[in-house]
């Protein structure tokens, strides 16, 4: 009976699903970090957009108190 070594097949199909897995691997790394970097870019301009209302106001808080000092100034 004839021997048939399937060792270098065995490899070969070993080294393709360790390429193969690596890929995976790379390809799930570079999504995790588009989605930390798109999750942080929300949360960044939440932080401006809130940010721009205290500005508001504060603004119309200056507005008044300066209306208050006025008017107690004058009577």
């Amino acid at each position: 009976m004839a021997r048939i070594n399937l060792l270098p097949w065995r490899e070969a199909e070993r080294k393709e699903r360790q390429k193969e897995f690596g890929l995976m691997v790379l390809a799930g790394a570079l999504l995790s970090a588009f989605v930390v970097f798109g999750i942080h870019l929300l949360i960044q301009s939440q932080i401006e957009a809130q940010n721009q209302r205290n500005a508001y106001l504060q603004r119309e808080i200056d507005a008044v108190k300066k209306q208050i000092r006025g008017d107690t100034g004058s009577g």
